[in-house]
């Protein structure tokens, strides 16, 4: 008994932690980029322990918005930390969405901050030329 509360305090405890840091807003050394008008937009569906599709693209100046549905089992999120945006950390079967201006080029890495996620191999790219 006491091992089966332990797991659920466990599960608790991780989904607090990546509610509590999936969507953080980073400093940004990006310079000032003029909108291009071009919308990208995109869904992407994750789950253990991927995305897909794995690789968005888009040019710089851009706006992006990414639908994220997770299609797993447990919680996820799609984060960009370059850029310091991202979805929340949703249950399965949830949806949730970002928008923001690609303001530099390069391939840049897409992830799940859900501890352990990313480094299981979920975790992307955004390629902005």
């Amino acid at each position: 008994m006491k091992s089966k509360n332990f797991i659920w305090l466990l599960v608790f405890a991780v989904f607090i932690y990546g509610c509590s840091h999936a969507a953080q807003t980073l400093p940004s050394s990006q310079e000032q980029v003029e909108p291009t008008g071009n919308v990208v937009e995109i869904t992407v569906e994750g789950g253990e322990f991927w995305f897909n599709p794995k690789t968005i693209e888009a040019n710089k100046g851009d706006t992006v918005k990414i639908t994220f549905k997770n299609t797993g089992r447990v919680i996820h999120n799609l984060v960009i930390p370059s850029f310091g945006v991202g979805t929340r950390t949703i249950p399965a079967g949830s949806t949730d969405s970002v928008e923001f201006i690609a303001t530099s080029s390069g391939n840049i890495r897409i992830e799940c901050t859900v501890p352990g996620h990313a480094e299981r191999g979920m975790i992307g790219s955004l390629v902005v030329s």
